[in-house]
């Protein structure tokens, strides 16, 4: 039964997706006179929290469930990288959940979404081209979602800080200079 779980191409990119506009959703009906900023943070908000605990659920299959889990990527069981990645998903998804409470882990957890999910994808791509490794966790949605997701972060990110007003939010750092003001008496 885990097994054909495992080998459903892209689910875990579709739970997230799902569960993601399913939230905003139902957020946006309830804000409906929020202002443009308020929006995108509460889309920011949900898709980082969100992506957070697939993280975690990914933590769960790598430690758990790591021979199946290897064999859906086409990679051989019975290898202790899977411990590794699982550990790298925990972190990472614990840092987002954080975000999900605290926007000045937003850019933290960005960050390093992003070095994961980058480095992963361009693993995948080595795989296909090497190795003509078109196995269901290598290939197809999981791969577009390793490139494409943290840019759609990065981007709602800097959207979301370019729509605040002149104040620097709390737990953001200055983007600005203290234009005029003497920091030192």
């Amino acid at each position: 039964m885990i097994e054909r779980i495992f080998n459903i191409p892209g689910l875990n990119v579709y739970i997230t997706l799902l569960g993601i506009i399913i939230a905003v959703a139902i957020n946006l009906s309830f804000a409906k006179k929020a202002s443009k900023s308020k929006k995108i943070e509460i889309i920011l908000m949900h898709a980082i929290g969100i992506s957070a605990f697939m993280s975690i659920v990914n933590f769960i299959g790598h430690a758990f469930f790591a021979d199946t889990l290897a064999i859906s990527i086409g990679w051989p069981a019975g290898n202790p990288f899977q411990i590794e990645v699982a550990g790298a998903n925990l972190g990472i998804g614990l840092i987002g959940y954080l975000g999900y409470w605290r926007r000045d882990f937003w850019l933290p957890y960005i960050i390093v979404r992003t070095c994961f999910m980058w480095t992963a994808g361009t693993i995948h791509i080595i795989e296909i081209v090497k190795s003509s490794n078109f196995s269901p966790g290598n290939a197809g949605p999981i791969l577009y979602w390793d490139i494409l997701w943290p840019i759609l972060l990065a981007v709602l990110y800097i959207i979301h800080i370019k729509m605040e007003s002149g104040e620097t939010p709390k737990g953001y750092f200055r983007t600005r200079p203290l234009a005029g003001k003497k920091v030192i008496k």
